[in-house]
């Protein structure tokens, strides 16, 4: 499977435009990638039903050359990513089953309503919907932080002319 192949998959299943999908996805990618890189957690990243990622040290070592036989060679130090899957991916792998419906049974509903929206929805539609829903909070906060400077500044102003006046004689 390819990684348009997989955000095609992704997107379809979870009613979110394939733009989105391929940001989260490059998103979680680059996490896991990051927490290897830097040693985050010890360098594990462990998705349940899933597997862990890890980094894997091999010491330098003097070993025998396959090339050249009888031959001695400096092996150098390295760091390799590795993954080891869970004992439920492996017996799903080993028992060969074909997943043309989501595993856990928690998303089943879901599925269903992704069957019947996609009838009835446009994922882009959608994607372009949720884009104008977010553009319309975003300039209701800027909207209500704005008025909430103007009340700010209008009680400040207030609180000194009260001041000033008490000042008085």
């Amino acid at each position: 499977m390819t990684n348009s192949q997989l955000i095609e998959k992704t997107a379809k299943r979870s009613l979110i435009c394939k733009e989105s999908t391929a940001l989260v996805l490059q998103a979680c990618f680059d996490i896991i990638r990051e927490s290897l890189v830097n040693g985050d957690n010890w360098g594990h990243v462990r998705i349940d039903g899933f597997g862990t990622f890890y980094g894997s040290h091999m010491r330098a070592h003097k070993g025998k050359s396959p090339l050249l036989p009888g031959e001695d060679v400096e092996f150098k130090e390295k760091f390799r990513p590795r993954f080891s899957p869970t004992s439920s991916f492996n017996r799903d792998v080993m028992e060969g089953r074909h997943y043309d419906e989501p595993i856990h049974k928690a998303f089943q509903p879901f599925e269903n309503l992704t069957e019947r929206a996609q009838n009835i929805v446009d994922p882009r539609t959608k994607c372009e919907k949720l884009r104008k829903r977010l553009e319309r909070r975003y300039q209701i906060q800027c909207e209500a932080a704005a008025r909430g400077r103007a009340t700010h500044q209008a009680n400040l102003l207030r609180k000194k002319a009260e001041k000033n006046q008490t000042d008085l004689p």
